[in-house]
């Protein structure tokens, strides 16, 4: 085999490496990104276009570079050095993002289309230097492969299929393998290391001596000096972000608001990261999904004493609602674990024969029983299962009495179809014959016509359906049923004798009866499909305006 012949083998497989890396980077950064900027379909699909420009740039300017250097492997080996010291320098600036995206929120969240082009114009300077190296490595490689024009296609075929493999390597890697085993910041380091790797194999084949030399010398300080600040750069846990913004007038009081807050937990998982924070003032221990805060409760001691005034109600209510309209009931389905809150008002409730919860990340559940309820994980009649919530109900042929439902904010999509007409359809075949529904629904988030959406399609599903209004947070919980229901005078005085519901009165309120329901359902209009998700994105606009 001859040098030339090694040195064409060594770029091919360089280049699936560095397609492998490019993937992690791209899961790591999305991720970190979507911790600041949130997860929605608008903000991954800014973020993926920023990426993929970058990559584009980079390939128009790789061409360039291509056609007049004449040696495209040594450019090739610098390029690799630069993604790995550029790769580590990226994600030090997304983790110290938030000041300049509290910036840019206030000054544009008002108009949609403006604070859009402005998250693009953001993420794409954040990427802009590693996707348009990433970019050019592929016109370099053609080039030192391919020698005569006869040979074009199928070179051109053969870097891009051993790219591509890479980068299926590398995606499956970072989401299934090393986020939950290292976390974001050492998966970060590893798809360095691999450009750093490449880099030095392919400068020390197709390089000179003086060349070698100071190319891997300066290489090799600058990336340790990125190694040092991504290691050692600290930065607050507790994030600002598209999820808190709107509650803040501004940054500053922001920072004071949460300067309490101390992280005890903190893990990542395929599903994405799970922390718990403690406020120092009075013991409130909350619980933040991906950036989202899903509840918190105060505790005293070992007991838990009570939930926090704006979640209290509606986590309660989601228990007690269905159990005194349905006392007969033997099985209660809770989807969503949340803090734990509504499973434990189950748990309370002695009838109960069966209770099962379905939780898609495993990692919540550690940390409700580490921090919040322990008791949950020793009741004999609780059982937890980790799944897709429809999936679970597609595929379990087992009937409920009650089923509580209380997912995340519905803003993306792998939350948004738990709140569509076809996931109340299969709740509804799996509920008793006098089973009983209760669905939360941000009421913050929602518009009139929102609203409106919302009842259309949940009672075209259950036709006897309460509306009840939360005081507190603004929340909405439909309760339906597949019979009648009672008149909402006795499941009040019903709610106010429970042990842990005393003082409740007035803190929740009936908003709409079923009369009312159908005769909204009767009206035209819009309702939240599968296919035609509205409130996915009519809430991750609402959001913005607080």
């Amino acid at each position: 085999m001859n040098r030339h012949t090694t040195i064409e083998i060594l770029l091919l497989i360089g280049l699936c490496l560095s397609g492998a890396a490019a993937l992690i980077y791209e899961v790591v950064w999305t991720r970190s990104l979507a911790l600041v900027m949130g997860s929605t379909t608008y903000a991954l699909s800014t973020m993926l276009a920023a990426f993929m420009t970058g990559l584009t740039v980079g390939g128009y300017l790789g061409g360039l570079w291509a056609d007049r250097t004449k040696n495209p492997s040594f450019a090739f080996g610098l390029i690799e050095a630069g993604i790995a010291i550029f790769g580590l320098i990226t994600l030090i600036f997304i983790k110290s993002l938030s000041p300049l995206y509290a910036w840019v929120f206030y000054t544009f969240h008002l108009s949609f289309s403006s604070f859009s082009l402005a998250q693009f114009i953001l993420s794409f300077i954040l990427m802009l230097i590693p996707t348009t190296l990433m970019g050019a490595t592929f016109p370099l490689v053609l080039k030192a492969r391919a020698r005569n024009l006869g040979e074009i296609g199928r070179e051109t075929g053969d870097v891009y299929s051993i790219n591509n493999l890479g980068a299926i390597l590398g995606s499956v890697a970072a989401g299934f393998i090393l986020i939950p085993a290292f976390g974001v910041t050492t998966t970060n380091i590893v798809a360095a290391s691999i450009n750093l790797v490449v880099a030095l194999i392919i400068l020390t084949i197709s390089s000179s001596q003086s060349n070698k030399v100071w190319s891997i010398v300066l290489m090799w300080g600058i990336f340790l000096i990125s190694l040092f600040l991504t290691i050692y750069v600290h930065v607050p846990p507790y994030i600002y972000n598209y999820y808190k913004a709107s509650r803040y007038p501004s940054y500053t009081v922001f920072r004071e608001a949460n300067k309490w807050e101390k992280l005890i937990f903190e893990k990542e998982g395929v599903q994405g990261m799970i922390q718990v924070f403690r406020d120092a003032r009075n013991n409130t221990l909350k619980l933040v999904n991906n950036g989202k805060t899903e509840g918190s409760v105060t505790r005293i001691g070992i007991q838990i004493e009570g939930v926090s005034a704006i979640d209290w109600a509606n986590q309660l209510l989601l228990a007690y609602l269905p159990l005194e309209i349905n006392r007969d009931a033997q099985s209660f389905l809770n989807i969503g674990l949340g803090t734990g809150t509504t499973l434990r008002a189950a748990m309370s409730d002695r009838i109960l024969q069966e209770i099962d919860c379905v939780e898609i990340n495993p990692i919540v559940l550690e940390a409700v029983q580490r921090y919040f309820y322990p008791e949950l994980f020793q009741d004999p009649r609780i059982k937890f299962v980790v799944a897709d919530a429809r999936n679970y109900l597609l595929l379990v042929p087992k009937s409920y009495d009650i089923i509580s439902s209380e997912p995340s904010y519905p803003v993306e999509q792998g939350v948004s179809n738990l709140f569509s007409v076809e996931f109340f359809r299969l709740v509804k075949s799996r509920l008793t014959e006098d089973g009983v529904f209760a669905q939360w629904l941000p009421g913050y988030l929602l518009s009139e016509e929102d609203r409106k959406v919302m009842i259309r399609t949940f009672g075209s599903v259950f036709p006897n359906t309460y509306v009840w209004y939360v005081v507190n947070s603004n929340d909405i919980i439909f309760v339906g049923s597949n019979s009648s229901l009672l008149e909402p005078r006795d499941i009040f005085e019903r709610i106010e004798k429970r042990e842990k519901a005393q003082g409740m009165w007035g803190s929740y309120q009936l908003w709409l009866r079923p009369e009312d329901v159908r005769m909204i359902v009767k009206e035209e209009g819009k309702v939240n499909s599968d296919d035609r998700p509205f409130l996915e994105f009519t809430t991750s606009r609402n959001m913005l305006k607080g």
